[in-house]
């Protein structure tokens, strides 16, 4: 019973390492779209609705689909271990925008991807 228990707890623990956010949009999924030819409807029915929009001065609309990963070094949760790593993660981000013109047709659609890693308390990454 204890080494299930065990077992269970560290597998609780190792889950908490990762969390996410947003809606990620695949490669595959941003070379489906055509500019001067698809709509704003059109990208809302395959993607779902969008992280942000924002109706621009100029008449376009600009949504864009928000995708965050954040992953923390399991090794914070090891005793003595943990005291060098802890607060070590890395961030994976992407960013899909998708800009409209006054009649909703796509006038172009942009992905943009980054990756940070922060180190621990005492400057120890893996």
């Amino acid at each position: 019973m204890k080494t299930f228990l065990l077992s269970s707890a560290m597998l609780l623990a190792l889950a908490a390492c990762n969390t996410t956010t947003g809606k990620q949009v695949t490669t595959d999924q941003m070379n489906q779209f055509a500019d001067n030819r698809t709509t704003l409807q059109d990208v809302e029915t395959a993607l779902g609705q969008p992280t942000s929009v924002d109706h621009n001065s100029n008449g376009t609309t600009t949504i864009k689909y928000t995708y965050n990963k954040t992953s923390v070094d399991p090794t914070q949760y090891i005793p003595l271990v943990g005291l060098a790593t802890a607060g070590a993660q890395t961030n994976d981000a992407t960013v899909a925008t998708f800009i409209f013109n006054r009649n909703n047709v796509l006038i172009s659609h942009t992905q943009g991807t980054s990756t940070n890693k922060t180190s621990g308390y005492l400057g120890i990454t893996q």
